[in-house]
Parts: structure tokens; C-alpha cells; sequence
């Protein structure tokens, strides 16, 4: 096309020159198809220059695009600079933190270590201390129960002493030389017993009181005060240290050959059974003497004591007037 744009001014003579004959012929022909094959042309060119701009437009964007996103990225990588910078500082704030808590706990172990051997330290001492004070109370407890043993032994014998200083300084009243009238001891008889009231001690006796009884059985009971006889001819007695006084008493009824016979063989014995209570007149105490004594040899005054006591009376009594 070039070609014949350039052939096309070659064409038309100038007005100077002069007409030559015609060398050739002059061919008139349709100029449509060549009007449309240069507008496809332009047309083309046009789209070929559109298409170039609307490259160069997506280029451009695509660029801009580009750009953007190495912008974005660039932050990104900013920001993930700047997250990672903080996550080192985290980090290494985190392992000072865990240095930090590492030593704290290495302090707080010793400080367990300190504490806990100052805690066995103290429970040694405690341990010492307490064996100490045991050996304590195991050598007071050995030294009280020698002080203790030997105070009961000073004790024993002070009350045996006293005993026997009360002994040696009081009345001590007894029964003896008992003797059974065997002449009357027959059936339908009326027998008696005879004895002697002795005062052993070391200080007079004055008889308050004296209840006796004769019994023939088995076994006698001073406690079983049935027929008791009073004998009143005897209260009032004074009888000195080391002195006696006579009394007596019969049965109260005639004894029967069943009776009869069985103290003879010696199935059953009399007894003389009571009591007497008499008063120191020096210290204006009283006493009781009980008895319960069995006369098993006839004829004869040999006796045994079933029951034989001498006890403090329950109270105080003033002496006999």
C-alpha cells in the first residue's frame, strides 16, 4: 500500500509541463474495495492500537497491581519484621522471665534446703531435749519411787512404832482362863462358864459395857446378838494395867442329853460369844473388844478364838464418872 501511495503522485503532471501523448492507457476502475480493504486496515490498526493501549492499560494495572501487592508485601514483611522483632523481644524476655523463675526457684530451693535443715536441726534439739528430759523424769521417777519406797518404809514403820507405843500406852483388854463348870454340864442342868476380863496394855480400862451369850452349836457368830446377856454387875469395873477382874455367866436354859451328847463326843462346842467395850480414862478413847471363843476340852481351860478384835470405837465418848 505504501507502494502505491507513493506511485500515486507520480500520476498527476504538473501544470507546466506539457501533455506528452499518452504512453499508456488510463484504466478507471472500482475504488470501493480499496476504500474498504484501507478502512479494514485502519480499523485494524486501530484495534491494533487499542489493543496496545488496553495492553499498555492492563500492563499499567497490572504494574499498579504489582505494585500494590510488593507494597502490601513490603508491609507485610514490615509487620511480620515488626511481629518478629516482638516475638524475639517476647522470647527473650520470655527466657529472662524463665531465668528470672529459675533462679527464684533455685533461691526458694535453698531457702527449703535452709529451712528444712534448720528444721531438722530443731527437731534433733527436740529430739535431744526430750531424751534429756526423759532421762530426767526416768532418774527423778527412779529417785521419787526410792524417796517413795523408802517414806512407806518410814511410814510402816512409824504406824508400827505408833502401834506399839498405843499398845504400850493404852488398855488391851482380853478374855482368859475360861473355864466350864462340867459338874452342872448334864441334862436338865443349868451349866455356867468362868473367865477372866485381863487388861495387858499399859494404861487402866474402865468397862462401859459387856453383852455376852453361851451357845452350843457348830459354829458361833458374834454378830448374831440373840440372848445376849447383859451383865451389868460388871459395867463400871475399873481394871488396872496389867490387872484382871472375875466374871461369869450361865446358860440360859438346861442343856438336853441331845446336847449333852454332842459335846461330850465333840460333834458340836461352846462357844462364848460378845463383846465389851471399854474407855481409856488418860486419853478418854474407846474400844471394843469382840469375841467369839470355843471351848472344846473338858474339864480344862484351854480355848480357841474363832474371832478375837479389838477396834476403835466409832467415836469419841467422854471417860466413865
Amino acid at each position: 500500500m505504501s507502494e502505491e501511495k507513493q506511485e500515486q503522485p507520480q500520476s498527476n503532471p504538473t501544470p507546466n509541463e506539457e501533455k506528452p501523448l499518452p504512453k499508456e492507457i488510463m484504466l478507471k476502475y472500482d475504488t470501493e474495495p480499496i476504500a474498504n480493504l484501507t478502512r479494514a486496515i485502519n480499523q485494524k490498526k486501530d484495534a491494533e492500537k487499542e489493543g496496545n493501549e488496553s495492553s499498555n492499560t492492563i500492563g499499567n494495572r497490572q504494574i499498579s497491581a504489582q505494585q500494590e501487592g510488593n507494597r502490601i508485601a513490603r508491609i507485610a514483611i514490615y509487620v511480620n519484621g515488626v511481629l518478629a522483632a516482638l516475638t524475639i523481644v517476647a522470647l527473650v524476655l520470655s527466657v529472662k522471665a524463665v531465668n528470672e523463675a529459675s533462679r527464684a526457684g533455685d533461691l526458694a530451693d535453698n531457702s527449703f534446703r535452709q529451712y528444712k535443715r534448720a528444721n531438722d536441726l530443731a527437731q534433733q534439739n527436740i529430739l535431744l531435749a526430750k531424751e534429756s528430759l526423759d532421762s530426767n523424769n526416768r532418774s527423778s521417777a527412779a529417785a521419787f519411787e526410792l524417796s517413795r519406797h523408802a517414806l512407806g518404809e518410814q511410814i510402816q514403820d512409824f504406824n508400827e512404832k505408833k502401834r506399839q507405843f498405843q499398845l504400850e500406852n493404852r488398855p488391851y483388854l482380853q478374855i482368859s482362863n475360861m473355864v466350864v463348870d462340867t459338874f452342872n454340864l448334864k441334862p436338865n442342868r443349868f451349866f455356867s462358864v468362868t473367865f477372866w476380863i485381863n487388861d495387858f496394855g499399859k494404861q487402866p480400862a474402865i468397862i462401859e459395857d459387856i453383852r455376852m451369850k453361851l451357845e452350843i452349836s457348830k459354829v458361833g457368830d458374834y454378830q448374831d446378838t440373840s440372848g445376849t446377856i447383859d451383865l451389868r454387875d460388871l459395867n463400871g469395873t475399873f481394871i488396872p494395867s496389867e490387872n484382871h477382874c472375875e466374871g461369869g455367866i450361865y446358860f440360859p436354859r438346861p442343856i438336853t442329853r441331845e446336847e449333852d451328847i454332842s459335846i461330850i463326843t465333840r460333834q458340836e462346842h461352846i462357844f462364848v460369844i460378845g463383846q465389851i467395850t471399854y474407855v481409856n480414862p488418860i486419853s478418854n478413847t474407846t474400844r471394843i473388844y469382840k469375841f467369839d471363843i470355843s471351848l472344846y476340852n473338858f474339864p480344862g481351860t484351854e480355848v480357841r478364838a474363832v474371832v478375837n478384835k479389838d477396834i476403835p470405837y466409832v467415836k469419841e465418848k467422854p471417860p466413865h464418872k
